[in-house]
């Protein structure tokens, strides 16, 4: 009896002790898996970091005449290089801030979008405003134009009056004439027309 209740109680430790390994075995495997798992993720979130670094890289390029939108873009830039920097130093079974780094990501998409709204609208209204202020000039010169020859004709009327100031009337012979171009003494036959 003794030696049943000896085997039994080997038996149930092999037992435990074989299910114990199967379950430490399991969960490693498990735990393999998603260790593989957040390091494709990881390398998939670096990925989506370094194209945003990239697209920074093309928006400095651009002619950005609004240097607080400049130093703003410049600002996120660099707030991604270090996030990719933190990103590249994080261990792969760290998930939690691996979420928070994915979750950083998405706000910064998002800050580059209304950056990059931004900026077209500016671009926008920076080439209406030349072409509005390329039709002020236009305007502007033939408005000067149009004063040159009105001063041109001014100075002439000027000098026509001038000359018509100076003249002196000292005799002067009135004749009446008729229909026909011909003399006359009376009013009423006068002709309307004037020479």
């Amino acid at each position: 009896m003794k030696k049943n209740v000896f085997w039994i109680i080997v038996l149930v430790l092999v037992l435990a002790l074989g299910g114990l390994a199967y379950l430490y075995w399991s969960q490693r495997t498990e735990l393999t898996e998603l260790v593989e798992q957040m390091t494709i993720e990881k390398e998939e979130l670096q990925e989506e970091y370094e194209d945003l670094a990239i697209q920074f890289d093309g928006y400095q390029q651009m002619d950005i005449k609004n240097d607080s939108l400049q130093d703003l873009l410049s600002r996120e830039q660099q707030r991604v290089q270090d996030l990719l920097e933190e990103l590249r130093q994080t261990k792969a079974s760290n998930a939690r801030r691996i979420a928070e780094l994915k979750k950083e990501l998405a706000t910064v998409r998002a800050v580059m979008k209304d950056y990059v709204r931004q900026i077209d609208s500016l671009n926008a209204t920076n080439a209406r405003l030349t072409e509005e202020n390329q039709l002020v000039k236009q305007e502007n010169q033939q408005v000067k134009e149009q004063n040159s020859q009105l001063s041109s004709q001014n100075a002439q009327l000027t000098e026509t009056v001038t000359r018509a100031s100076m003249l002196e009337i000292t005799s002067c012979t009135l004749t009446m004439l008729n229909k026909n171009d011909k003399k006359t003494k009376m009013a009423s036959s006068i002709s309307s027309r004037m020479v």
